[in-house]
């Protein structure tokens, strides 16, 4: 039974008619067709529905309909003046502040409760105000700085393009809002279980149902769905089985509802480790380990196995006047963004099958991709065009199980004579081509006469791997410089001058110890680190709440040599590449049951970084020098982004590893670790 609401919406009285349960953001965006407000999590965590509920920021995700009676709301759309812009608005137009249309409405309502209270706020102040606020793009310094000088703006908003007009007034179109008339509406039946055969899967029930106009699955479509739907078993939690097409969305979800599917569960395996053991339990039967020889004659979960091996690593060891020994272990991170991505086939010009032009997060233009192939499908079987809508939630992302162990020999002075290592990568339930990857960038940046490098990839029951360098630079650039960081310590050398002992391009290591950066005093429970590669140095000062075990990044400059520079060119690289890191280092690592299904399937749950975690980057571009050295060749192939992430990664673990004053082997570092570690520092001192 509905309820009819009076209240008061960017000053004009508004009459409404809720339905029991739903939402002040339904009603904005299907019944008063307001957009302006963005959809993210729809569980408060995101804030990028935030409204002002009678000038206080409210998520209106969590505010039902039937409250706002006698109320006044400000939305985005009634931020500004009748026919121009707030100064906030203004602020972060002028200074192209957002690169996406998702998150800025919502911090504009935030920081517009601030300038309420406080006409002229400082930085800091304006970061508090936006701390509930995230920001997919982690543009969090940007935004402060355009906000923190919004009393200061002119009143015009001189050269703004159109997309950044658009952004601050709400009208950019995300993904949520993309509804194609014609389209049909698409739904994904996604298995609960890690592994498990298909006993059974009978689609008539709901094939039959009115309004349903395709249902599929790799059973009974095998030529369609090719790879694309689970065939047989199941490899891994959230897995496509079948895929329904319907009038609308309602009818979908009760077409998904009636599909009678029967599973037995398998042993499943999630740990890296575990899964090369013999005993493990396979996934895949016909999976034979490529790169040795003899080729196996048993199936395993090791897809591949490569080496990389020079000199007379054996001999070296023997002549080597220190030695260092460690292991790492890394389980996964859940991640992912907060907005729901929308995947339509064909586009509205109907001459591809990509989604529409949109102006979503980095995040979810990603999910939507990931998504479009079964939209594609359900719109070749029925003609139609196709759209489906998926949470984050529902496509788990996680980051990859790495385990290494690895051995250096070095002359007393800090001279690199050999190392010997061991990388062991998951690539999720399907091989990705990791293992040359990460042997290619494994201490690629140092002179080093003698190796032996072996790495594995190997498949387990969790999701598949996307960013494949990303991963391998992950894996390999996170040992390499933990390891470098652990032999400074183990010689009382200097980080940076142990790197300049042996790094093949000098002169971003140079410029870093030179900098005022690198001399100025760290504080009690905080550290500093350093990370290098590729012809890039970066500095990270963390601090440490003893109480928490909250880690936060105080400052972080990045070096970038002059051989870098053209692919380095975009500024944003290192402050996504530094958010991204936190992400994966600073975090909880996700949880599996018996079964092999995670325990909390919420991407909220798990942390995102926030405005207060992150400092603006300071970039330093280097003009060539004489010392520069040229890194070996195919080095620079790899993902900008993704050798800035690994390398960001280790400078914010050897940042913490030198604050709690030991070497780290597991990763990510979450408050319980710091704690553990904090202690331990404590007992050495006394």
């Amino acid at each position: 039974m509905s309820t009819q609401v009076s209240c008061v919406i960017n000053e004009q009285p508004v009459s409404l008619d809720c339905q029991p349960g739903q939402t002040l953001l339904s009603v904005l965006h299907n019944v008063l067709g307001m957009t302006g407000t963005k959809i993210g999590c729809e569980s408060g965590s995101c804030g990028a529905c935030t409204v002002l509920l009678e000038d206080n920021p409210v998520c209106a995700c969590l505010v039902l309909a039937a409250e706002m009676q006698g109320k006044r709301l400000t939305t985005i759309e009634g931020l500004g003046a009748d026919a121009g812009l707030h100064p906030l608005q203004y602020a972060l137009a002028e200074h192209q502040a957002l690169s996406c249309g998702a998150c800025g409405p919502g911090m504009l309502m935030a920081a517009a409760a601030l300038f309420k209270q406080d006409p002229q706020p400082d930085s800091s102040a304006v970061a508090e105000a936006l701390s509930g606020n995230l920001c997919a793009c982690s543009r969090y310094p940007q935004i402060v700085s355009a906000l923190s000088r919004a009393v200061t703006t002119s009143a015009e908003p001189g050269d703004c393009s159109r997309a950044a007009l658009a952004r601050v007034k709400g009208e950019a179109v995300c993904q949520a809002e993309l509804r194609p008339r014609a389209a049909l509406q698409g739904a994904i039946l996604r298995s609960p279980f890690a592994h498990a055969r298909i006993l059974r899967l009978d689609l008539s029930r709901a094939i039959q149902m009115d309004g349903v106009e395709a249902v599929l699955s790799a059973r009974d479509n095998p030529e369609l769905c090719g790879h694309l739907l689970a065939r047989g078993k199941v490899r891994y939690q959230g897995q496509p089985v079948a895929i329904v097409a319907a009038q609308d969305a309602e009818t979908a979800k009760r077409a998904l509802a009636a599909i009678d599917i029967e599973y037995a569960l398998l042993p499943s395996v999630t740990s890296v480790r575990l899964a090369m053991e013999p005993e493990a339990p396979l996934l895949d039967e016909t999976l034979f380990t490529q790169g040795i020889d003899p080729a196996p004659a048993q199936p395993s979960n090791i897809a591949r196995r490569h080496t990389s091996r020079k000199g007379e690593p054996d001999r070296a060891f023997a002549l080597a006047e220190v030695m260092l020994g460690d292991e790492i272990d890394c389980s996964p991170v859940l991640t992912g963004g907060f907005e729901p991505a929308v995947s339509i086939a064909p586009n509205k010009t109907g001459d591809d099958l990509t989604t529409c032009a949109d102006d979503s997060s980095p995040p979810a233009r990603l999910l939507a991709k990931q998504v479009l192939p079964l939209a594609q499908l359900l719109h070749l079987e029925t003609g139609q065009p196709v759209s489906i809508k998926s949470h984050p939630a529902s496509v788990f992302a996680l980051t990859p199980a790495n385990f290494a162990s690895f051995r250096l020999g070095a002359l007393n002075d800090g001279t690199l004579k050999v190392v010997e290592a061991v990388f062991c990568c998951q690539s999720g339930a399907v091989p990705a081509p990791l293992a040359a990857e990460i042997c290619a960038l494994a201490f690629v940046s140092y002179h080093l006469p003698n190796q032996n490098l072996i790495a594995y990839d190997v498949i387990a029951n969790t999701p598949p791997q996307n960013r494949y360098l990303e991963s391998a630079a992950m894996c390999a650039l996170l040992v390499t410089e933990t390891a470098m960081d652990a032999l400074s310590r183990k010689l009382r050398i200097d980080p940076l001058a142990l790197r300049l002992r042996n790094a093949r391009q000098r002169d971003a290591l140079t410029a870093a110890s030179e900098h005022e950066h690198y001399r100025a005093p760290v504080a009690a429970n905080n550290g500093r680190g350093v990370a290098y590669a590729m012809g890039c140095t970066h500095l990270c000062d963390v601090e440490l709440d003893a109480l928490s075990g909250r880690v936060r990044v105080s400052r972080y400059s990045v070096f970038v040599g002059a051989s870098e520079m053209e692919a380095s060119k975009d500024l944003d690289v290192f402050q996504q590449a530094l958010a991204e890191a936190f992400r994966q280092i600073v975090n909880e690592a996700v949880m599996f049951d018996e079964n092999g299904c995670l325990h909390d399937i919420d991407v909220m749950h798990y942390r995102m970084p926030a405005v207060l975690d992150l400092p603006a980057v300071e970039v330093v571009w280097l003009a060539s020098s004489e010392n520069t050295e040229q890194a070996e060749p195919g080095a620079s192939k790899q993902s900008t982004r993704g050798v800035a992430t690994a390398v960001a990664a280790a400078a914010i673990a050897n940042a913490v590893a030198n604050a709690v004053g030991g070497n780290l082997r597991e990763f990510p570092i979450n408050p319980a670790y710091i704690h553990k570690a904090l202690k331990r520092a404590a007992l050495r001192r006394r």
